[in-house]
């Protein structure tokens, strides 16, 4: 499969998921992998980075349907693949690497309501070295999210905090951060978190 297939693939299972179409957003993503020569897979760094990219994107939509099994699965098969490329890389624009799968399994898991789960791989990834200001928001953003679920307020709204440094426009935009300010306002009855009501102004959130 050229790379340029593999490219379309990746834009095809994207277009499922952005519709709804999570099942469909899976299947493409299977298929699509499947048929990536493995030949190519062992030799061609660009061809591991589009593979393992269309595993993550499967993945993502396995999670939101709630397949813990597929989810889990293609994360399996991702990593394995950012094993062979042995580094955090841009191969074909994918960023993909070791850090996006730990990435990844940090988002899966918060989905699937793994929120042990997420904060443990989130503890293992180093921060500083993710260069993208915008992939290291929607990380503290999923740190939030596991926070919330374990009714860790505090850290969720510190989290969230960190995240609107960061990417202050992007955040402030998010339906998921939106819905997750106002849940986190909902439980701070006394008000002790100080500057929350502003930040729901901000992103449009309501208690």
């Amino acid at each position: 499969m050229p790379v340029n297939g593999a490219v379309g693939a990746r834009i095809l299972v994207h277009a499922y998921m952005a519709m709804g179409y999570a099942d469909q957003a899976v299947d493409v993503a299977r298929t699509r992998a499947q048929r990536l020569d493995r030949k190519s897979l062992e030799y061609s760094a660009d061809y591991q980075s589009l593979y393992g990219a269309l595993l993550l994107r499967g993945a993502v939509a396995a999670a939101e349907r709630g397949d813990r099994g597929s989810a889990t699965e293609l994360l399996d098969e991702a990593e394995q693949a950012a094993h062979m490329i042995g580094r955090d890389a841009n191969h074909q624009w994918t960023a993909f690497g070791p850090t996006n799968v730990l990435l990844h399994r940090v988002s899966i898991s918060t989905t699937l309501g793994d929120a042990g789960a997420a904060l443990a791989y989130a503890r293992t990834i180093d921060i500083d070295g993710i260069d993208v200001r915008e992939r290291q928001a929607t990380f503290w953003v999923d740190v939030a999210r596991a926070c919330e679920q374990w009714n860790k307020y505090p850290q969720a709204y510190a989290a969230l905090r960190t995240a609107e440094e960061l990417a202050p426009e992007e955040i402030r935009t998010r339906p998921t951060v939106r819905a997750l300010v106002g849940r986190i306002q909902r439980q701070d009855v006394r008000g002790e978190l100080r500057g929350l009501s502003e930040l729901a102004h901000r992103v449009g959130a309501r208690p």
